[in-house]
């Protein structure tokens, strides 16, 4: 114990106060080891800007997002309409951040012959068999997400718009002329006007663009964007 005096309103007094002793001893350090897995499940990311707008070889590779979760792997071209409705009928949605960009580059590599989805028909094949190719791109929101690169999680809508839109002109044009890719575009219950100006200009011509507010509309769409396709299929 040891006394101590403390002082309150003018008036000195005494008290004991329990005091420890501390005996520190010689240095001590501790080395701990630990390992940490990291897993690949199937997501992937961008390739640094201007590759993230152009369907090109990938001599700079797709780069992988590791520890992240991603949604259904993507089902390549296929004639099997069971296996389309299924994966469809599988298919969630979930959060609230939207990047078109990465939908649309998904959805032209995928009608591409070049790596890293090569079922598509060739260019050459295409010029000599007439052969015309369409993408339908859908949208329920604006950009909200942009690229920090591979990732996408800096929230700049107006950087995604930019790329939004030079990908879609570079879709309609590869650089040695028009190719034959048709564009529809669809925004569902969108209320964002320069999202719905920005879709529509992304499709081939108005005509392929429609609006739709509801489930419906929607159906509406998909049907009239069907038959479009079919009359395309008879002409060639």
């Amino acid at each position: 114990m040891e006394t101590r005096t403390r002082t309150r309103d003018g008036v000195t007094t005494s008290y004991q106060a329990r005091v420890c002793d501390h005996e520190y001893g010689p240095k001590e350090w501790r080395t701990y080891s630990y390992v940490k897995h990291h897993k690949w499940k199937g997501c992937v990311g961008s390739r640094n800007y201007p590759l993230d707008t152009q369907d090109t070889a990938p001599n700079s590779t797709i780069p992988g997002l590791l520890d992240r979760g991603c949604s259904r792997e993507i089902t390549t071209l296929t004639p099997s309409k069971s296996t389309i409705s299924n994966e469809i009928d599988n298919m969630s949605a979930s959060g609230n951040q939207t990047y078109i960009p990465a939908g649309l580059m998904w959805g032209w590599r995928m009608l591409s012959s070049d790596a890293p989805l090569t079922n598509g028909v060739s260019k050459s094949k295409m010029k000599s068999d007439n052969y015309t190719k369409a993408i339908i791109l859908m949208t329920d929101g604006e950009n909200t997400v942009s690229p920090n690169y591979p990732d996408h999680r800096t929230r700049n809508g107006t950087d995604a718009d930019k790329l939004t839109k030079e990908i879609c002109e570079n879709i309609k044009d590869d650089g040695t002329g028009k190719e034959k890719i048709r564009v529809y575009t669809v925004t569902f219950a969108v209320t964002d006007p320069a999202t719905k100006k920005m879709i529509r200009e992304c499709a081939t011509n108005d005509s392929y663009y429609f609006d739709a507010s509801d489930s419906a509309a929607l159906a509406a769409a998909f049907e009239q964007i069907g038959k479009s396709l079919v009359t395309m299929f008879i002409s060639q």
